[in-house]
């Protein structure tokens, strides 16, 4: 029996809000999303990516940190 990837990924929170400090130091982390899949095995596998912010943000694509 295989698993159909008929479930969405669906965030945690309906949206995602943090505020960065002019002065905090490269590199410290500001937030973090989360998201859960109801599918199983490969299928429930998510991978976050941020668009936009030219460069200036990024995101552990595994833990959404």
């Amino acid at each position: 029996m295989e698993d159909d990837n008929d479930n969405s990924p669906k965030f945690n929170q309906r949206s995602y809000s943090f505020t960065v400090q002019e002065n905090v130091t490269i590199g410290s982390r500001v937030g973090q999303v989360s998201a859960v899949d109801n599918d199983t095995d490969l299928n429930a596998e998510i991978y976050f990516s941020l668009i936009g912010g030219e460069g200036r943000f990024i995101i552990n694509s595994t833990t959404g940190k």
